[in-house]
């Protein structure tokens, strides 16, 4: 068996060997349908010292010596220059122009000699073509995406020689067309590129759309990720020489390097958020760390001249990334993650171009066509997946929340109805306190402060009331349950109230109010006059529960044909909410005091509420960053409301004031 298996590996050997193209650097013929790849065709020298000259490798006083490739030109990340030649041959049937499209545009020095005399061997002979994105693209015979060197068409062998040195990846790849062919070709090609940067554009808006507007870092790292994407192509592609001719040479450094190196903190950052890892996966969420860092120091590396050192490194960095992603994504999968599928088929599409891609830019493979645009498509395919599964796994929340609510919703109706039950056996018990709860009956937090008032009141009161008091005390513990667990958002403890302002607006806000002032006292009129459309900054349940209590005040005082209305508008970046009842007023004196605690109004209105009500309001609204007051108008008493609209005004500290 292990005969059998080493016999059956150096058959593979062979195999692979074989399928390896043997590189003759034979003449090239322009006798077949174009593009004419340079690859197979090319003889390639190194030029450590970057010293080398036309004039020394035309007269052979250089001791290197060229050796045929078999494909491309790749090197990988190095610091020496290189040397490559070829020679073609066009045919007898060949007119017109010929234009020579070399790629990738991000390379830093490219200059082409192209044998235009009779003697190959003399410099003269040779018209020369400064590329590369270190020279301005002005200075370009043609201005295009690629470098781009014009030929001549003459039916006779002619020599092209090419210089390479750059700080980025060593690799060069080329092709030639006919006149017509290029024309064709580059408007194909910009289509095309058009419409992978449309696509890299777009999704950039959408993912920065969400991001904003649902406040979700998970997206903001993910749009990160897709500027840095659509950065780098502009330089890696060659799109910013066409939109900035003048200045690309300038720029384009940072675009490619930049937007590779902050790829990858992005990306890294994404993947962190999306997967847990700093919880779940410790080991995962510190290599993501060495990531960022790694990241941050390639794109300083920049200016200082070490991008070239650095870069490797980084692409190392993607490379593992594009490994064990996908296996993130399978174990997330297989745990019942929302839209799991679609994270895993996102990650997955962009493995297989992905993982050549970077073999090719490490030098370790020769360039293809798959390993060039399969990359891009690859990644179009995961950008919008990845979107969809954001998506996806944000309904999947939303439903989830909405299911949690409706249970909560349930056990709080069940609670409140026990509640309502217990108070209302223990109000007929005692009618004494009927008056003093009633007043307070539809605040939640009032009637949880009024009756720990009342229990302490109780203590040390005969034995006839005992029954009511344990009554008492099983209402307040059933009513604090419902607080805590139907609107989850206030809790009183220790008589701290707990704010969590959202924008609101006070249209909204009005609304509620006369649904539930509808529900509350239905043989009662209450008026809400719509007024302009502002928003304001504070928790809905506290301040309708503020605007309820000024309600329920006013229609005491009012007769009980009379309507209370409602009004609000801005004056001097304030909203202004009028609550105005048709009763008898309220002195000066007395509209000072009303919002004290425990202060239960004049006595020739009949009413012996516990006092809290309008104290509770001022509260409220003091947390808000607003206040009331309390004036006699034409036919009744005017409560005026005043809250700062939504501009960011800050809240003071829950823990700075208490029920």
């Amino acid at each position: 068996m292990p005969q059998l298996l080493l016999h059956f590996c150096f058959l593979l050997f062979i195999c692979l060997w074989r399928c390896i193209p043997v590189a003759d650097a034979s003449p090239l013929l322009l006798d077949k349908a174009p593009p004419f790849s340079l690859a197979g065709h090319l003889e390639n020298l190194v030029d450590p010292g970057g010293a080398l000259t036309l004039g020394e490798l035309l007269t052979g006083k250089s001791s290197p010596r060229f050796v045929p490739l078999p494909g491309f030109v790749n090197y990988g990340f190095t610091s020496s220059a290189s040397w490559s030649r070829f020679t073609y041959l066009p045919g007898a049937e060949s007119s017109g122009e010929l234009y020579l499209r070399l790629t990738p545009a991000f390379l830093d020095e490219v200059t082409v000699y192209v044998q235009v005399g009779a003697d190959p061997t003399t410099p003269s002979s040779y018209r020369v073509y400064d590329l590369g994105d270190h020279y301005p693209a002005t200075k370009r015979t043609i201005r295009h995406s690629d470098m781009v060197a014009q030929l001549p068409s003459s039916a006779v062998p002619h020599q092209v020689y090419i210089r390479v040195k750059s700080s980025s990846t060593h690799t060069l790849q080329g092709w030639i067309y006919p006149g017509d062919e290029f024309i064709a070709w580059s408007a194909h090609y910009t289509t095309w590129m058009g419409g992978l940067l449309g696509i890299i554009l777009f999704d950039l808006v959408i993912s920065t759309l969400l991001a904003l507007m649902l406040r979700d870092v998970l997206f903001g790292y993910y749009s990160l990720f897709a500027l840095t994407f659509f950065i780098r192509q502009l330089g890696i592609d060659g799109a910013i020489f066409v939109l900035w001719p003048s200045g690309a040479h300038l720029v384009n450094d940072y675009l490619v390097g930049g937007g590779i190196s902050l790829g990858l903190c992005a990306y890294s950052l994404f993947v962190m958020r999306l997967f847990n890892t700093s919880d779940e996966r410790p080991y995962v969420h510190r290599l993501l760390q060495l990531n960022i860092l790694i990241g941050v120091l390639n794109a300083l590396g920049i200016p200082l001249g070490l991008y070239g050192r650095l870069a490797p490194v980084t692409t190392i960095c993607y490379l593992l990334l594009a490994c064990f992603i996908p296996l993130l994504a399978y174990q997330s999968l297989r745990r019942g993650a929302p839209a799991g599928g679609w994270i895993i088929a996102g990650f997955s599409v962009v493995l297989i171009p992905a993982v050549p891609r970077f073999l090719v830019v490490l030098g370790l493979i020769h360039p293809t066509w798959f390993t060039t645009y399969g990359y891009y498509y690859g990644m179009i395919l995961q950008m919008v997946m990845i979107t969809l599964a954001l998506i996806k796994r944000l309904e999947v929340s939303r439903e989830l929340v909405l299911a949690a609510s409706r249970r909560t919703e349930a056990v709080a109706v069940e609670l409140a109805e026990e509640m309502t039950c217990e108070l209302r056996e223990a109000l007929q018990r005692q009618t004494r306190f009927v008056a003093m709860v009633t007043h307070e009956y539809r605040t939640p937090l009032a009637i949880i402060r009024t009756n720990l008032d009342l229990l302490d009141l109780l203590h040390d009161k005969d034995e006839n009331i005992a029954f009511a008091v344990g009554k008492m005390k099983r209402a307040v513990i059933r009513l604090v349950e419902v607080l805590e667990v139907s609107l989850g958002r206030v809790r009183l403890s220790d008589g701290a109230l707990t704010l969590r302002p959202e924008p609101l607006g006070v249209a909204k806000l009005c609304a509620g109010l006369l649904e539930q002032a509808t529900e509350y006292w239905p043989d009662r009129r209450v008026v809400v006059v719509p007024g302009v459309a502002v928003v304001v900054q504070g928790d809905p349940l506290l301040l309708q529960t503020a605007l309820l209590n000024l309600v329920d005040n006013g229609l005491k005082y009012s007769p009980v044909d009379r309507p209370v209305t409602v009004t609000w508008e801005v004056a001097g970046g304030q909203v202004v909410i009028r609550v105005a009842d048709q009763g008898s007023g309220v002195s000066s004196e007395e509209g000072k005091r009303l919002f004290e605690k425990y202060f239960r109004g004049s006595a020739a209105t009949g009413t012996v509420g516990a006092g809290l009500g309008l104290w509770l309001v001022a509260r409220i609204l003091e947390e808000h960053g607003g206040r009331v007051t309390l004036e006699s108008g034409p036919t009744g008493a005017v409560a005026i409301v005043r809250l700062p609209l939504s501009t960011g005004f800050p809240l003071r500290s829950p823990a700075s004031s208490a029920l």
